[in-house]
């Protein structure tokens, strides 16, 4: 979500929107345009279903709100530098800064 991304705005809850909906398959002619409306979009589509949805870096809730499923049974694993207590049902994890000499990238290059 580049919440926290030197050099990068965060993403736009919109076009995660329209990123979420072509993922799951939606046909790029059957994602609609604004925020709303591709929100209403993505809860019919994964209404009904168990869905794991990761959203890594969130800059604050109002980038993440549109895009949680809204329905029961699925899970959204969501993580930031802020907290972000405000979401409905949230269960916070804080979790230390790794001291420099155990800091390890996992991402080759």
């Amino acid at each position: 979500m580049h919440g926290h991304a030197r050099g990068q705005r965060p993403v736009d809850p919109a076009d995660a929107l329209s990123s979420l909906l072509l993922t799951a398959g939606v046909p790029a002619t059957q994602v609609p345009p604004g925020l709303e409306a591709r929100a209403a979009r993505w809860r019919d589509h994964v209404a009904g279903k168990k869905i794991l949805l990761l959203l890594d870096d969130a800059a604050s809730h109002e980038q993440v709100r549109p895009l949680l499923p809204g329905t029961g049974g699925s899970l959204v694993l969501l993580t930031s530098r802020r907290r972000l207590t405000v979401l409905e049902d949230a269960a916070v994890i804080s979790l230390d800064i790794l001291p420099p000499g155990k800091r390890r990238s996992f991402w080759p290059g």
